[in-house]
């Protein structure tokens, strides 16, 4: 077995083990988009979809308070530090971060 005998198998190995993870990576990217969809209720009108948001009263009681909170001039670390001592939490049961309560008050 001479040196272009071994350099064509290495290179066969390496395409077989690049096409082996694109195809990994692909059905993972399929995955994400496939839980996205699910994730998203959905109604049709005229084969166009609208997402139907559902009021959530915790969810509001929060907003209504960061939104006193800022009023009363408070900062939104203090915000983020309020909402943390009085447990409040996400939809996904983690505490506020920074970057949502300046979300929340952006779109208010």
């Amino acid at each position: 077995m001479d040196w272009s005998d071994l350099l064509k198998l290495a290179l066969s190995i390496f395409l077989i083990l690049t096409g082996i993870g694109l195809a990994y990576l692909f059905l993972r990217v399929a995955g994400v988009f496939q839980r996205l969809g699910t994730s998203v209720n959905r109604l049709t009108d005229k084969g166009k979809p609208i997402v139907v948001m559902v009021p959530n009263a915790a969810e509001q009681r929060t907003i209504e308070l960061v939104k006193q909170l800022r009023d009363e001039g408070v900062t939104f670390r203090g915000i983020v530090a309020e909402l943390k001592r009085r447990r409040r939490v996400n939809r996904a049961g983690n505490p506020f971060q920074l970057a949502q309560v300046q979300r929340i008050l952006s779109r208010q």
